[in-house]
């Protein structure tokens, strides 16, 4: 059976026409740029663009946006998209690589079911049963198609069904049970003939048509058809189908009805029309070597001109035609048709040469293609035991899932008696509150009652109280005067007192607020002197040694090593004068106004091991061990840059105070809403008061006291580590021990 039976695949891929491919990608890379979210329009973007790849038959780029559409796809809750993209992806290795071909469509088909997508769950199986049907592996084929028809007509989608009839009946076919082949014909035909198709309905036509004409007595028999009246089914059956393929404009499927019709009256002894319709077939293509049926129908009419016509000749030429039309398009089908054609003709007018040296060429093709197909018989061996391998994978993974899906099974069912439970609790609830109402309503009744004789009880009394009353008015009278005279006085004198309290608390209060401005004001105005003070001093000497340098430098009568010891001296003088800028730039930025942290999430080990790589000179200069127990991927909340300004100042000042051949440990310890980052030392040490300065809240700034390489400071930069650890919430403690050494400790909130 022609491969034009098989009506509607979903793998087939459509060329663009009418405008380049190049311009079809260029426009899809505008949309896919216009559009950065990671979701399933994104998905849907890259989706199109690795199909147009694959049109361009450009695979290295059709892998890389494969691969990205799936990584977006596999981002999203819903699978729908991700089973589709696989789908697709089959659908473009279906003729290239079938191994991938079907993994991908098992893939898509998996997914599908997880998402609820039918529709590309039939479409997926549709497209595997197509591949199957390619490898001639029948049983497998017609189990893929199955399952598309039966999710078709889950879904009520009447015009795929036809479709899907067509392809088991070409697959019945195939198998040799023309029986079953012609029952699904039929089903297509109803189908197609339900308004979806009208090419449809003449290709089903033009198929039960060539199962009659090419059925033994006994198929008809089976498919309940008489021998007897074989020609007459096929006459109608190709009525009828010519009669809707002429309203379809499809020259192949024309030439094809005209060449059924050539055999049909061939068959019944009618030269003369068999000539005829045969003609029409080879004239309704012309030269179109592009089309199937080009060949099919100059062999039949070349065969039947010689061999019924008798017209060598014209004969011949027709199948030479075909025969070089087939070469061209390299269908092995056809060109063995035309050589064996070729050889009896030949052989007929006792050309026995001729017949001969085509029957040698008819031996060289069939065994080309003997091999050709025992390389597919291998290939499909070592297909069909990945297969195996692939499938087992795939029924182990759906043995997981439906394990998966009974456990969620169980769980709904547990939630749900948990709300029946909770129903009936509900319910008995709703009882005791209507019992409990039911008893307030009787006590509220009973003390209606008991009002109503306290009322008439109270009505007598009052009788005999108002004769009391009038007679104690006029004391009442007098006594109510006197009271609220007494009262009003005790009132004035009252909010006398609150006045005189809430005046003198707040003049405390503004004595207070005024005495804390006024000590933080001449904290500032000292810590600005001392400011002014280091940059007088401190920026001056740098400077003037540049200029002493400088001047040396023209003179040129410098020693190398004292040439080098300058350098030296220089170099420490801008590495001072360098931290003194950085720690006043820094807490000049955080006392202007608008000032805001910006507070993020801070490797805390990748700060520490870049500043430990800015200090490598000195520490290397004064030969010191470092000892850093701080890993990475310890999180921290903060500002990054006030982190690394506090990290860098307490590792500057352990090396400054440090003895040649010591140890500077850092260690980070997860307290659990906090990070303590501890910077130990082996140096000189702290006084007691320095400690006690340092660890207290009045300090705005430190006295800086030389190295024990007499490095210089400026005592900012503590003041401004404490500064910027309170802005994150944090706090800086020190130990030390003199002689012995000093651990500072920074404590900051921890990153969730």
């Amino acid at each position: 059976m022609r491969k034009r039976l098989s009506v509607l695949l979903v793998l087939m891929i459509c060329v663009t026409r009418g405008e380049s491919q190049q311009k079809r990608l260029d426009s899809l890379f505008v949309v896919y740029h216009r559009h950065p979210q990671e979701d399933s329009i994104k998905a849907s973007n890259l989706k199109n663009i690795f199909r147009q790849y694959r049109t361009l038959n450009n695979w290295a780029k059709f892998r890389l946006y494969a691969d990205s559409a799936i990584i977006v796809a596999s981002k999203l809750a819903n699978k729908s998209s991700l089973a589709s993209i696989h789908n697709r992806i089959g659908a473009a290795y279906h003729m290239v690589d079938r191994l991938q071909a079907i993994a991908n469509y098992n893939t898509s088909i998996e997914l599908a079911k997880l998402s609820g997508d039918k529709s590309t769950e039939a479409g997926s199986s549709l497209n595997l049963g197509a591949l199957y049907m390619d490898l001639h592996e029948y049983p497998k084929s017609l189990e893929a198609h199955e399952k598309a028809l039966t999710i078709y007509e889950g879904m009520g989608k009447s015009g795929e069904i036809p479709s899907v009839y067509m392809n088991i009946a070409t697959i019945y076919t195939s198998m040799g049970q023309k029986a079953k082949g012609l029952e699904y014909t039929r089903k297509a035909l109803a189908g197609f003939d339900n308004g979806v198709s009208d090419r449809g309905v003449a290709v089903a036509y033009d198929a039960i048509a060539e199962l009659y004409l090419e059925s033994t007595d006994k198929e008809l028999a089976e498919m309940g058809i008489l021998p007897a009246n074989r020609f007459k089914e096929v006459s109608v059956a190709l009525e009828k189908g010519l009669r809707v393929a002429r309203q379809t404009d499809d020259i192949s499927l024309l030439s094809g009805f005209y060449r059924n019709l050539g055999r049909l009256n061939e068959q019944r002894g009618n030269n003369a029309e068999a000539s005829k319709y045969y003609l029409m077939s080879v004239n309704a293509i012309g030269d179109d070597i592009s089309l199937e049926d080009h060949g099919d129908n100059l062999i039949a009419a070349g065969n039947f001109t010689i061999h019924k016509a008798g017209d060598f000749t014209k004969g011949i030429g027709m199948i030479h035609s075909a025969l070089d039309g087939a070469r061209k398009t390299q269908r092995t089908g056809t060109i063995e048709a035309a050589l064996d054609a070729l050889s009896s003709a030949h052989e007929k007018k006792k050309n026995f040469d001729s017949s001969l040296f085509y029957y040698r060429q008819l031996i060289v093709v069939k065994n080309d293609i003997f091999n050709h197909e025992k390389e597919q018989e291998i290939t499909r061996r070592q297909l069909k035991m990945d297969f195996a391998i692939k499938e087992k994978d795939y029924r182990s993974a759906q043995q997981l899932a439906d394990a998966r899906l009974k456990q969620q099974e169980q769980q709904i069912l547990l939630r749900s008696q948990q709300l029946q439970i909770s129903d009936k609790e509900k319910t008995l609830q709703r009882l005791t509150f209507l019992q409990r109402q039911a008893e307030l309503e009787s006590q509220k009744k009973a003390q209606a009652n008991l009002l109503i004789r306290a009322q008439e009880k109270a009505g007598y009394d009052k009788l005999i109280r108002d004769k009391q009353i009038d007679l104690q008015n006029l004391q009442l009278n007098a006594n109510r005067r006197l009271t609220i005279f007494l009262g009003l006085v005790a009132f004035i004198v009252f909010a006398s007192a609150i006045f005189i309290y809430n005046s003198r608390q707040k003049t405390i209060r503004l004595n207070k607020t005024v005495s804390d401005q006024k000590q933080a004001l001449e904290e500032l105005i000292s810590v600005k002197d001392r400011i002014f003070s280091v940059v007088s001093h401190d920026m001056k000497a740098p400077v003037n040694n540049l200029i002493a340098f400088s001047a040396l430098l023209e003179d040129g009568e410098i020693e190398q090593e004292r040439l080098a010891l300058y350098i030296e001296q220089i170099r420490g003088t801008l590495d001072h004068t360098s931290s003194l800028m950085d720690n006043l730039l820094n807490w000049a930025a955080s006392q202007m106004q608008g000032f805001t942290p910006v507070i993020e999430k801070v490797d805390l080990g990748a700060v520490v091991r870049y500043t430990l790589k800015g200090v490598e000179q000195p520490l290397r200069k004064k030969n010191i061990a470092v000892i850093n127990h701080v890993e990475k991927g310890t999180f921290i909340k903060g500002d990054k840059n006030m982190i690394e300004l506090i990290v860098r100042n307490l590792v500057s000042n352990a090396i400054k105070f440090s003895q040649e051949g010591g140890t500077l440990e850092l260690a980070g310890v997860d307290t659990g809403s906090t990070i303590k980052l501890t910077v130990r030392d082996q140096g000189v040490g702290m006084p007691e008061n320095k400690v006690a300065l340092i660890n207290g809240n009045s300090a705005k700034s430190l006295e800086s006291t030389y190295g024990t390489h007499r490095e210089k400071g400026t005592g900012l930069g503590l003041m401004l580590c404490k500064h910027f650890a309170s802005i994150m919430g944090g706090q800086i403690a020190v130990s030390s021990q003199q002689g012995k050494g000093t651990e500072f400790q920074v404590l900051l909130p921890a990153a969730a």
